[in-house]
Order: structure tokens, then sequence, then C-alpha cells
């Protein structure tokens, strides 16, 4: 589920790394839930993709990520069944994007790569 979009994002004054033109930052503060019946590992620099209106595909970025405070950095790591984490990622974008979804992929090592992944419309 996302819990809020900031596009464009602006680090923290102070952060080590900025966007550079014409590149901008988006956040997402997102919750993610396991619905299985045992714990699932999620990782947001593996099993998440953001593409625009025009198919381009875009990752989560570490320099990004890392200019979160700690405490609104996504925890990677197993979510047990029936559980949520929350937290947010940082995506580097071309100013000029838009039309945004963003790919849940899931696990890489539990991925069913024969059925349909969670796509959420960004509505930007």
């Amino acid at each position: 589920m996302i819990n809020s979009v900031t596009f464009p994002y602006t680090p923290p004054a102070g952060s080590e790394f900025k966007p550079t033109d014409p590149e901008v930052w988006m956040n997402i503060d997102f919750t993610a839930t396991n619905v299985a019946d045992k714990a699932m590992p999620f990782s947001w620099i593996t099993d998440l993709e953001l593409y625009d209106s025009e198919l381009n595909k875009y990752g989560v970025t570490v320099v990004g990520f890392d200019s979160l405070p700690k405490d609104k950095q996504f925890p990677d790591g197993d979510i047990s069944p029936g559980q949520s984490k929350t937290g947010e990622v940082v995506i580097i974008v071309p100013k000029t994007s838009k039309g945004f979804v963003l790919r849940m992929l899931g696990n890489m090592w539990h991925r069913d790569y024969n059925s349909e992944v969670p796509v959420i419309d960004m509505g930007r």
C-alpha cells in the first residue's frame, strides 16, 4: 500500500548526496504486508520497480535511500505471516517523467514468474 509520495523529493539539509539536473528524486512511503502462510523476505532494492508512461523502468537508489533518516528507511528482512513493515525508499527519475506505476515483485527467491505481480498506479 502506498502511504504517500513526495515528488520531487528534496533530501534533508546536510545530506551528502542530492539529485542532479535533469533528474529528480521521488520518495515513496509504503507498507508491505505478508499475505502468505510463512515468513517471507522482502528487499526494497530488488523487489520494487517503477515505470513511467513510456515504460521506462527505474529502480530504487541506494544513494537516495541513505539520505533518508534511519527511522524512515524501509526495513529489509523477513515479514512474518499477516505482519506488515512500513518505510520509505527513493527512486531517481527524469524530472519530465509522468504516469508512474509501481510494481511490487516480491522476493526474487519466492517469486512466481508465471503470475502477475501487484501494480500500483501512482496517479502522477
